[in-house]
């Protein structure tokens, strides 16, 4: 309808109007390029500015700080909302960082105090350096004896080969990457459980576009979740989207207004009843990271920063 095309051009007006890729690459260096950085700071830019994708793109750079500041920056924004959040990056070259870091949900279980989750982020230069990673020790500990570990791989800075006129451009080595990385996770899975890793994510920048994201889970034989597709996964928690995906199935709907936002259609899990079939549902949910949020009309809210 009318409502979609308005959408689409508003995004296409945005991306006209936007800095070049390489332009703000470089001023987000020039943030970067500091011994001692305000993190809050980077976390705080707009995603034009200091996006993910563009974070990505610093992780192969020639100066260790950039690298080093990219890298926890990068787990920084996607781990922003969660309390207690501690990072510590170590740099091996161009594409070989490791980022241990450590947080809490903000809601508290209801048998006790609130769990430390530990978690990895490593960066490899290639998808076929992936088999060798997890071939080794795994670089996280689960020091609950819980199994609330969780571990991240981000190919930087470009693991496709295709041209990327869009998005989409990618689709088809990106589902193949899919197909292999739950073979591996399976492969290893004894490992994994070892390191007490109950989650694994797989980010794929795809400058200048935003990164592919796929998340997998042990408890479902780490197979992909397609719900959580193209989505960083701490949106899993704070969009309540697991407790969704429970009882309905979900389908994404795209696009959406910026990357706060997510829509889904539900459609009710179990035997279809009467003649209208199984019901179905819309979800819309956004997240912010500001508390002087105007919820009160207009568009104002289009403008917090993303992810």
């Amino acid at each position: 309808g009318f409502g979609e095309v308005a959408l689409l051009a508003r995004q296409y007006a945005e991306k006209l109007n936007a800095k070049p890729f390489e332009e703000r690459k470089d001023s987000l260096r020039a943030t970067l390029d500091e011994a001692t950085l305000s993190f809050d700071k980077v976390s705080s830019l707009k995603a034009t500015a200091g996006g993910i994708e563009l974070l990505a793109d610093l992780l192969n750079d020639e100066s260790e700080v950039i690298r080093k500041n990219a890298a926890e920056g990068l787990v920084r924004r996607i781990y922003r909302q969660f309390p207690g959040l501690e990072v510590q990056v170590s740099d091996e070259g161009p594409s070989k960082q490791t980022c241990k870091y450590s947080f809490q949900f903000a809601d508290v279980p209801s048998d006790g105090d609130a769990i430390t989750h530990h978690g990895v982020c490593c960066v490899l230069p290639s998808f076929g350096d992936f088999k060798e990673l997890l071939s080794g020790p795994i670089p996280v500990e689960d020091s609950t004896g819980k199994n609330v570990s969780t571990m991240s791989v981000v190919i930087s800075p470009d693991a496709f080969t295709v041209d990327k006129l869009s998005f989409y451009s990618t689709d088809t080595e990106f589902k193949e990457m899919i197909e292999e990385t739950e073979g591996l996770l399976k492969q290893f899975a004894s490992a994994l459980k070892e390191a007490g890793v109950w989650k694994f994510d797989l980010i794929v920048p795809q400058a200048p576009h935003t990164p592919r994201y796929a998340t997998f889970l042990a408890e479902q034989d780490w197979k992909e979740q397609p719900s959580c597709r193209d989505m960083r996964s701490t949106f899993r928690n704070l969009l309540e989207i697991a407790r969704l995906d429970e009882e309905y199935d979900l389908e994404r709907i795209v696009p959406a207004v910026g990357r706060n936002s997510q829509v889904f259609v539900g459609t009710k899990k179990g035997e279809a009843k009467g003649k209208l079939g199984k019901p179905k549902t819309i979800f819309a949910q956004t997240i912010t990271h500001t508390f002087d949020a105007d919820l009160d009309g207009g568009d104002a809210w289009m403008q917090w920063p993303e992810n």
